[in-house]
């Protein structure tokens, strides 16, 4: 396997979409893109202490609502449970 990163694959599948000619192959290529940029670490979005924060691409909460109007991230989640993009808690 080879050392490229995720950022380059992703440029090359959008290349290769450019000079696809057929509707299906290019929807399948863009799943592909999709797909590869959730494995490239992303930051929840902080919405503020009274909100919970929520992944970067589907919108998920990724905070636990504790009754007191504030919410408890789930810093323990590596990815989303939802569309399983990789988070990046720091």
């Amino acid at each position: 396997m080879s050392n490229i990163s995720y950022e380059e694959v992703i440029g090359c599948l959008e290349n290769l979409r450019s000079d696809v000619s057929f509707e299906d192959n290019r929807d399948s290529l863009d799943i592909a893109i999709k797909e590869v940029g959730k494995c490239i670490y992303k930051k929840p979005i902080n919405n503020g202490n009274w909100s919970a924060k929520t992944c970067p691409t589907c919108g998920a909460s990724l905070s636990e609502h504790i009754g007191d109007g504030y919410y408890i991230d789930s810093v323990c989640l590596d990815s989303c449970p939802e569309c399983r993009q990789l988070l990046d808690w720091d």
